[in-house]
């Protein structure tokens, strides 16, 4: 009796080491399988962040693009607006230079023909007196 009572506290000692050591093994592998799920959650999340983070500078520049758009429209809107009125004072400008030089061609060219008049004039009044 005393045997067998030996052989059953060994099996049930046994059976709790075994147990034990399941136990061990089965938190281990729950904690190596919590490990890999974290690991791959928090690659998975990188992914999607990278991915958001390159769709929100694909909407950003757009945006940015856009905007700069209607900036060179106003720009080129502007400058077109200056241009044509540098164009219509130079033309003002340019045209009083015109007049003025054609002011002065004619008064020069009037002074020439009223000289020569007086010169023939007096030249035949001397013709006529001598």
């Amino acid at each position: 009796l005393a045997r067998c009572g030996m052989m059953l506290f060994q099996s049930f000692y046994r059976g709790f080491i075994v147990r034990v050591k399941m136990e061990r093994k089965k938190n281990a592998a729950m904690k190596i399988q919590k490990m890999w799920r974290g690991y791959c959650a928090k690659q998975s999340y990188r992914f999607v962040l990278m991915d958001i983070i390159a769709v929100q500078g694909i909407c950003r520049r757009f945006l940015v693009l856009k905007h700069v758009g209607t900036m060179d429209n106003a720009a080129t809107e502007i400058q077109r607006i200056w241009r044509g009125y540098f164009a219509k004072i130079n033309y003002g400008w340019n045209l009083m230079d015109i007049v003025t030089a054609q002011s002065i061609c004619r008064r020069y060219m009037a002074q020439n023909r009223v000289d020569k008049m007086s010169r023939s004039m007096n030249n035949g009044a001397i013709g006529i007196q001598r």
